[in-house]
């Protein structure tokens, strides 16, 4: 099914594109408006980290329904590396890592038995967001103070 005819999937499609935009715009901000760096980093960093574990608590429904610890265990594997990395490294150490997060959730994801109902659009809705997202940190890494 299209995502036109659908209003699930034109939703999904228009609400991700609007989730790009903060990582796009705040990882040009630096090199762009260098008095606006700083800011711009710390709400770039602030709102990967918000992503990261929202993505990983939708596993916790998905684990609850299909009755499949792994992706509870995984979610909650993630969401701490992504919080201590926030808390524990410098701005750009953590976009490294969150950089390396967002395609490490898709592969998980599909390598998990209990994500096979996800439609065919959602993943590869999930693989272009997260790879925009991920290319945005780790340009985002090379101006991080």
């Amino acid at each position: 099914m299209s995502a036109t005819n659908n209003p699930v999937p034109a939703t999904a499609v228009s609400l991700g594109v609007a989730g790009l935009m903060p990582f796009v715009i705040l990882a040009l901000v630096p090199p762009l408006f260098p008095a606006y760096a700083e800011l711009a980093q710390r709400a770039l960093a602030l709102y990967s980290l918000g992503i990261l574990c929202f993505l990983c608590g939708t596993w916790w429904g998905i684990g609850v329904m299909r009755r499949a610890p792994a992706p509870l265990l995984l979610g909650n594997a993630l969401t701490l590396a992504a919080i201590f990395s926030f808390l524990l490294l410098d701005t750009r150490q953590f976009f490294v890592v969150a950089c390396a997060l967002f395609p490490l959730q898709v592969w998980l994801e599909g390598k998990q038995p209990a994500f096979s109902a996800q439609p065919g659009y959602y993943r590869r809705l999930r693989l272009w967001l997260s790879g925009v997202a991920a290319i945005a940190l780790g340009l985002a890494s090379l101006t991080a103070a």
